[in-house]
């Protein structure tokens, strides 16, 4: 009886550390995902920012090189 109960509870044991472990890896993937999509976020914003300010410089320079070159 005793090393059933032995048995019984190293089993338990084991069985609370390997599913605090699946929690823990899981929480650890989420936290993972959640800065991979906030990183996503951040480049997708940054490469339309770069495109904006690319498309507003090339239409400023164009615009520039027009006035100067134009003559009435």
């Amino acid at each position: 009886m005793k090393s059933y109960q032995t048995k019984h509870s190293f089993d338990t044991v084991l069985g609370c550390f390997f599913a605090t472990q699946k929690l823990s890896n899981q929480t650890s993937i989420d936290a993972f995902l959640a800065r991979q999509k906030r990183i996503k976020a951040r480049r997708q914003a940054q490469n339309t920012g770069n495109t904006i300010a690319a498309t507003a410089t090339a239409n400023a320079d164009t615009s520039d090189n027009q006035g100067v070159n134009h003559v009435e």
